[in-house]
């Protein structure tokens, strides 16, 4: 079990707050108001990218397999698998009796559809299905997907956060699957069935009876989307929410660990989680390798981590995450030295005019990884310190997935997300054509690491090959990783089963079934 945390118990005074939104669900002991700082513009996160689904949608759907909070792979529909021998093909054996929240049976049938659903419309699901050269369902509980090539990531592809989840075919087989009513109105197949979603406002579920987990403990879950964290931590000192599912700005932790009923915990980020810099390679001077070495030596993440976190993040130094499989401790970043990144920045033809050497923007995102405002505000004074100027800008994480990934209209933009536990999903980031690679790197001995690495059965041969990417991109410093993540989690103190305190370690992040309250 990976939970690690720091209970505060907490006493004074109660501030005042005022609700911010329509939702029904009050709280009591057996239903749960969830505070989201950003709101999801639909309810389905197979086709395009809405960061804001990730927090909801294992409680309205269910995958094949998932990751629990102990970092390993677990069946969901699929109560066991096989591999072939020869690593292409796998056979998932599907839980029977498992129905529709409209009553209607789960079969093989629909994992089939869902899965070449997706590849047909390239969604947003689609990577974690990468390498999928063929899906049948021989009968009802039985789906083969077949692979053109070895896959060794292939369980813990399918299992990733941004993967995909298990859709009707028989509410979006013939539709427009992007403009299908059912994309704000699930048929899931998860712990909760959605009863009412007012996009910007909240969404309202009760408990499936039904689920083939077995009932859960919350009757009733609502959450709640609020315009900013100050809003959602307001909400929370009211009472008028029982937790806030993307963690309070850590400006507020303070006062929340002394306010009545509230407590706060530390727990690590699961899957292990980096927040990362990247760099606009296709913008100059940014494309300048000794440019990027500079930036990188005059950034103190330590000083970030201070300043920002109140030194609660890790900062390892490094490009990879150290508790992920096959980290490499010597891929080193280079080190905080003011003086040699003055004389790089001379070096590559910039020198000083009137203080400044050119100046770049920073384009940050209120987002579940609280703080790329406050980033941005310490970079500007570190980066000052060798003469280049910069601009912050902070958007609503909406218009991430477009601003930068679609348009890449960025200098410096920051990030998180899960790095592992699977190396594999290094590839994300770094890879040619990575969905996460807002950078546009591209290297042809990384594609072919990637790629070894993926094929082969060999656990020494995927250490080697994830451990020499890390070297590689250490050098060339597409991205800049400035600390591990973990959440300051705060919510009412009557409540207990959150996902990070179940002992099993099997539960997914976000999963709020087994939410009890005392009292």
């Amino acid at each position: 079990m990976k939970f690690k945390a720091f209970v505060v118990a907490a006493s004074a005074i109660v501030l005042t707050a005022c609700s911010t939104s329509g939702s029904t669900n009050a709280g009591g002991s057996d239903s749960l108001v969830v505070g989201l700082t950003y709101a999801p513009k639909t309810l389905n996160p197979d086709y395009a990218y809405d960061p804001a689904n990730y927090f909801i949608m294992d409680n309205i759907y269910s995958r094949l397999v998932n990751y629990g909070y102990d970092d390993e792979v677990h069946g969901d529909l699929a109560r066991n698998w096989q591999k072939s021998a020869d690593g292409l093909t796998y056979t998932f054996h599907l839980r029977s009796g498992v129905k529709w929240s409209d009553g209607k049976p789960l079969t093989s049938a629909d994992v089939m559809w869902t899965a070449k659903s997706i590849i047909k419309e390239k969604g947003y699901g689609a990577a974690a299905l990468a390498g999928v050269s063929a899906v049948t369902a021989p009968d009802a509980q039985t789906v083969v997907m077949k692979l053109a090539q070895p896959n060794s990531s292939f369980l813990d592809q399918l299992a990733q956060r941004y993967g995909w989840v298990v859709l009707p075919q028989h509410v979006f087989d013939g539709t427009d699957v992007t403009s299908n009513p059912a994309n704000k109105k699930p048929v899931g197949s998860g712990p909760f069935v959605v009863t009412s979603f007012t996009p910007g406002s909240h969404v309202e579920l009760k408990a499936n009876p039904g689920y083939f987990g077995g009932a859960p403990k919350t009757k009733a879950l609502s959450f709640r989307f609020f315009s900013s964290p100050d809003a959602a931590v307001t909400a929370l000192q009211s009472h008028e929410i029982q937790f806030i599912a993307n963690a309070p700005n850590y400006a507020s932790v303070p006062t929340l660990k002394k306010a009545a009923g509230i407590t706060v915990e530390t727990a690590a980020a699961t899957p292990p989680t980096d927040v990362w810099l990247g760099f606009n390679l296709a913008r100059k001077p940014l494309n300048d390798l000794k440019v990027r070495t500079a930036i990188a030596q005059a950034l103190d993440p330590g000083e970030i981590n201070d300043l920002v976190y109140g030194g609660t993040k890790k900062v390892s130094g490094t490009v990879y995450d150290p508790s992920s499989r096959d980290y490499d401790a010597s891929a080193r970043q280079p080190a905080h030295d003011v003086a040699a990144a003055n004389a790089l920045l001379d070096q590559a033809g910039y020198p000083k005019k009137s203080g400044t050497r050119f100046s770049l923007t920073y384009t940050g995102f209120t987002a579940s990884l609280a703080g790329a405002q406050q980033i941005g505000e310490v970079l500007k004074q570190q980066l000052a310190k060798v003469g280049i100027g910069l601009k912050v800008e902070n958007y609503d994480f909406s218009i991430f997935a477009d601003k930068i990934m679609q348009q890449h209209d960025f200098d410096i933009t920051w990030s998180g997300g899960p790095h592992g536990p699977d190396p594999q999903t290094f590839a994300n980031y770094v890879k040619t054509g990575g969905n996460r690679n807002a950078m546009r790197y591209s290297d042809p001995e990384v594609d072919r690491l990637f790629d070894e690495a993926a094929k082969s059965s060999d656990a020494s041969v995927r250490s080697q090959d994830y451990r020499k990417i890390q070297q590689i991109v250490a050098k060339d410093l597409p991205r800049y990783t400035l600390f591990q993540w973990n959440y300051q989690f705060a919510y009412d103190s009557r409540y207990s089963g959150f996902w990070w305190q179940n002992t099993t370690g099997d539960l997914p992040a976000d999963d709020y079934a087994q939410v009890t309250a005392s009292g």
